[in-house]
């Protein structure tokens, strides 16, 4: 049974002690507290929200081997988990882009089909049986 709006005002900013309080899950409390509208979560958090200039900086720290995916995390406030998703290619991808004086293009050829550009004068319309 869920409890009151009151009884959850103490836990707005501690889902963990109410997970002890209540005996329940953390997803069954943030449940109840989105539906008083207590449930907060951050905001601008996560790789996709970091600037290219702070990835391509782990990644190049990462390749030197003299950090720890957590002491990266120490560095620039991540957790491990999210500094082994950037350095892994799984959140960040890297830029593949060759450059302005590059002369590698790359695409698809749609041209399957020939076109008529003139009527077709033998057509006398659908055949009907």
């Amino acid at each position: 049974m869920r409890p009151t709006k009151t009884d959850l005002q103490p836990y707005e900013n501690d889902i963990k002690g109410a997970t002890q309080t209540f005996h329940v899950t953390e997803q069954t409390v943030r449940r109840w507290l989105k539906h008083y509208n207590l449930y907060h979560p951050r905001t601008n958090y996560g790789p996709k929200h970091l600037h290219k200039s702070i990835i391509n900086e782990i990644k190049k720290l990462a390749r030197t081997d003299k950090y720890t995916q957590k002491e990266l995390g120490s560095k620039f406030g991540l957790t491990q988990a999210m500094i082994g998703r950037i350095v892994n290619g799984i959140s960040h991808h890297t830029d593949l882009s060759l450059g302005v004086n590059s002369d590698l293009q790359i695409g698809y050829n749609y041209q399957c089909f020939e076109t008529k550009t003139e009527p077709d004068t033998n057509s006398h319309g659908p055949i009907l049986s």
